[in-house]
């Protein structure tokens, strides 16, 4: 890595040495500053245009020192700017290769678009679930150990360079509703099948991001604004509805979130809640289904009788759903784990 602190103490050493040189000339030999500094230059650049004012003993003894001590910071100076130009280019250069690498070969992935503070912790999230991701951020800095590129997210040709046309889903986390909107609109029509969660700032842009193909619209703001005033109002709350502290209180293994789809035919076809059926089996929680039109309905109605095409919104550990997804000829369609 590039050690810049080493590289300014360098340059602050050579200012000190042409300062102490020109002050010695100034002082010894009685030299105008002009001559006396041009005197300090061109003896610790060994130029050799001779000397500028007559030397004396002491003079003479002077620049001996000088070139003595000049010249090691000089060449100390020299090998650090060309380790920084060179390895500095070297390192963008091998990390610009690997990236491409990594984006040729990737698929299934997340795109995260935007890398501010929304941005980092989606992907501090997807990296605990142990998810591959792709980060684009017009000017962010990216750390070593993610894989992302500087571009302009709304632009066609670095969606196509992300793999969008390969991706799971794409998260839009940009501030701007008008520029998620355009991400949006860009990535469905690169691909149909993509899963787009986008930010929303402001309330009237909810429904043009819908228009555009958003999957999911998240504002970040409103659910903090609710979940301040809901734990303000109902200090006990988290103790019966905060996923992280029940598992934390009941010392359980890891807990999840997720969507699952009834399988035609499978063993879960024709099952009803009223029945206690899946708590029994599978020991999970059904908190939810999503009907033929998409929409999520929170609760699910003991009578109902499930069949093929349902999906069911279920919580209980991750070992207990996957037992259930197998069991419903499916694969958890969306997880949250706690």
């Amino acid at each position: 890595m590039v050690d810049y602190r080493r590289l300014l103490l360098t340059i602050l050493a050579l200012l000190a040495v042409t300062v102490a040189g020109t002050v010695g000339y100034r002082v010894i030999e009685g030299a105008s500053w002009g001559d006396a500094a041009f005197m300090t230059v061109i003896t610790l650049s060994t130029v050799g245009y001779g000397e500028v004012v007559p030397l004396s003993a002491a003079g003479r003894l002077f620049t001996v020192v000088l070139i003595g001590v000049g010249m090691t910071f000089v060449f100390a100076a020299i090998t650090v700017w060309v380790k920084v130009i060179f390895e500095g280019e070297l390192e963008h250069a091998l990390g610009r290769r690997r990236v491409k690498r990594v984006l040729l070969n990737i698929s299934d992935h997340f795109i995260i678009c935007g890398y501010g503070r929304f941005g980092r912790s989606l992907a501090q999230e997807l990296a605990r679930k142990g998810e591959r991701f792709v980060v684009i951020d017009a000017s962010a800095a990216l750390p070593a150990d993610v894989v992302g590129f500087n571009a302009d997210a709304t632009e066609e040709q670095t969606l196509r360079e992300a793999g969008v046309g390969r991706a799971r889903a794409l998260l839009a986390a940009l501030p701007s509703d008008a520029d998620n909107v355009y991400i949006t609109l860009t990535a469905k029509e690169l691909n149909p099948k993509i899963f787009v969660v986008s930010r929303c700032e402001q309330e009237s842009g909810e429904g043009r991001l819908r228009r555009a193909g958003a999957d999911r619209v998240v504002a970040p703001y409103s659910i903090g604004g609710h979940r301040m005033v809901e734990l303000a109002l109902n200090p006990s709350l988290p103790v019966f509805v905060d996923v992280d502290d029940l598992v934390a209180a009941s010392g359980r293994e890891h807990m999840t979130v997720a969507e699952i789809a009834v399988g035609a035919g499978s063993v879960l076809e024709g099952a009803t809640l009223a029945s206690g059926e899946l708590v029994r089996q599978y020991g999970v929680l059904a908190i939810g289904i999503i009907g033929a039109d998409g929409r999520l309905q929170v609760g699910v109605p003991p009578q109902l009788r499930l069949e093929g095409g349902h999906v069911l919104v279920v919580f209980g550990t991750e070992r207990a759903i996957e037992a259930m997804a197998r069991a419903s000829h499916a694969e958890p369609v969306a997880g949250d784990r706690a």
